[in-house]
């Protein structure tokens, strides 16, 4: 009873610190450097400095999925602990500058090939998340808060997979990043964009700081019976296989849940967001957005999570119907718990617990 209590507590605090510090910080991360390249980068010729920042930030990705495994294999965590803790803080740094870039290029280029109007996005979002939902690739427009990267993990913060250094490896390594950095990324920025600026329309777009309010309270709103309802609709969804019509509502029903998380993920940011827009600095906003970049990283770091500035899902559309504890990884302070628990009983039994030298991070 009481490791159920004790299991209970713990995820709530997960749970709360992922929605309430996590995610905004993570969010602040990326307005931050978004504003920032803004100002700064090529701000003259607007159309050229998407096209460079979609296209660098996509070269740049590959080139760090392609060092993933080779940079694994060389940090190692116990041999090289304090060269691992700052190159691998360095290292996420330098991947969620280049995932910005990516998302700023493509989402700007979005905006200035299309029309922002509400049927314009209508299309394009459900057109975003049809090709997601037949590729198998719907989870990855879900992020933080429902995925957290600890600092003290060493999967690669793109695609999770152990890499080798055989050739053919390298070059399915080659086709697959490359194809999942463009393909998937583009058509989870048609989703983002498509819901954000539908909300930009249709939640009081005269008065920015209510409508982040309003978002905030969607997402905290939907957020409370998707994790509680989360494994009752997963065991719902394994039973579905008594026929082909079942089949079919199984998969319906798991693309509309995944889409209810993403709504929370897309609601949370966007008020995180335009609440930094509103209310810090609104006057100075290169300040503002150099304030904003260095409180997030800051913040995360203090966390041990910076490498969640990668953002993206670390499940897939298949787990809904696995037998796994939980779809989310939010573990936050269970995996400080945890890692403690490791430690002590690893302490052999006659020695004295007050010379244990605590957790190494």
């Amino acid at each position: 009873m009481k490791s159920y209590i004790r299991e209970a507590l713990l995820t709530s605090v997960d749970i709360f610190i992922n929605f309430t510090i996590i995610g905004p910080l993570v969010a602040f991360f990326w307005k931050g450097t978004w504003d920032t390249i803004d100002f700064y980068f090529i701000p003259e010729q607007k159309e050229l400095s998407l096209w460079v920042s979609f296209i660098g930030g996509s070269i740049a990705l590959l080139l760090f999925t392609l060092l993933q495994g080779p940079i694994n294999r060389t940090l190692l965590p116990d041999h090289y602990p304090l060269l691992f803790h700052v190159t691998s803080r360095f290292h996420a740094y330098l991947i969620g500058i280049t995932q910005v870039m990516l998302w700023r290029g493509s989402w700007g280029l979005f905006d200035l090939y299309l029309t922002i109007e509400w049927l314009n996005l209508v299309v394009s979002g459900c057109l975003g998340t049809l090709f997601l939902s037949v590729l198998g690739g719907l989870s990855l427009t879900s992020g933080v808060p429902f995925s957290t990267r600890h600092d003290f993990d060493q999967e690669d913060p793109l695609t999770g997979k152990s890499k080798s250094e055989d050739v053919q490896d390298w070059i399915w390594l080659l086709v697959y990043g490359s194809y999942e950095i463009v393909v998937y990324n583009l058509l989870v920025v048609v989703t983002w964009r498509s819901l954000w600026e539908l909300m930009d329309i249709l939640i009081i777009p005269d008065n920015l700081t209510l409508s982040a309010y309003i978002s905030l309270f969607i997402s905290v709103t939907l957020a409370t019976p998707v994790i509680l309802g989360e494994n009752m609709l997963r065991t719902y969804c394994r039973k579905l296989e008594v026929s082909q019509a079942l089949g079919v509502f199984k998969k319906l029903l798991s693309k509309g849940y995944i889409m209810l998380t993403v709504c929370i993920t897309v609601n949370l940011w966007r008020g995180a967001w335009h609440l930094q827009t509103t209310l810090l600095l609104p006057g100075n906003p290169k300040l503002s957005a150099l304030i904003s970049h260095c409180v997030g990283f800051a913040g995360l770091m203090l966390c041990l999570v910076t490498r969640t500035l990668a953002g993206g899902a670390d499940f897939e559309d298949s787990d809904i119907y696995e037998q796994c504890v939980t779809m989310y990884s939010m573990s936050c302070v269970k995996r400080f718990v945890e890692k403690f628990d490791s430690k002590v009983s690893a302490v052999p039994q006659d020695t004295d617990l007050q010379d244990f030298a605590g957790i190494g991070l």
